[in-house]
């Protein structure tokens, strides 16, 4: 049984969506308050599960090095070589969630290293103009809220290409996504990603694109 959040006060009764860009709440993407518990859920077990996978991951290096030095052959040193490249990986990955999991600390960085990074972790493809100038935020956080709306912007596909513009908007800086065709967006997300920005002071609008402005630090 799921639990529609309804739009009973600006951004429903719990406070959670997303506005559209009539600056009221959005009616088109709502809440199943039953999946978004669910992504809390996912969320709690982070921390532990960070943890486990690294000792998991120490271990397997540890046994990876001993085969490694037993290798006797080109095939196999090739393929411990490989092995190695993806453990390395796969601990970028886990270093990632790790930032992630930590208590967000607000940290000037380019924006489009920010974007850049946040549109490779979704696998997305952007065409814009240079981005320039810096912003001041939680870095680990506001990727994840830029990859969340640029995945739901890009839709599906193979490549992904998303022509993204960028304007500014007095003292912050706007980045329009366009939506592709057959995007389909979920409310959950959106809040999620809307939540984030506006704990950076800024904020995520829906309508035919999806709008994100946050502070410019120029």
């Amino acid at each position: 049984m799921t639990t529609p959040v309804g739009p009973s006060g600006p951004l429903g009764p719990l406070g959670l969506g997303h506005l559209d860009d009539t600056e009221r709440q959005c009616e088109r993407h709502g809440i199943d308050l039953d999946a978004l518990l669910h992504l809390a859920v996912l969320g709690a077990r982070t921390p532990s599960f960070n943890h486990d996978i690294a000792s998991k991951i120490q271990g397997v290096m540890m046994a990876l090095d001993e085969l490694t030095e037993l290798a006797t052959t080109p095939e196999l040193v090739q393929s411990a070589d490989m092995a190695h490249s993806a453990l390395r990986e796969l601990n970028e990955l886990l270093k990632q969630n790790r930032t992630l999991a930590k208590v967000p600390v607000a940290t000037r960085v380019p924006l489009q290293e920010l974007v850049t990074r946040a549109a490779q972790r979704v696998g997305v493809s952007l065409e814009c103009v240079p981005i320039v100038g810096d912003v001041k935020v939680a870095v680990p956080v506001v990727t994840q809220a830029f990859a969340l709306a640029i995945d739901a912007a890009a839709g599906i596909g193979r490549r992904r290409p998303l022509a993204i513009e960028v304007a500014r908007d007095g003292a912050q800086i706007q980045l329009v996504l366009p939506l592709a065709p057959g995007a389909e967006l979920a409310g959950e997300t959106l809040a999620i990603a809307a939540w984030v920005f506006a704990r950076a002071g800024g904020g995520l609008r829906c309508g035919t694109a999806i709008t994100t402005r946050i502070p410019w630090l120029g």
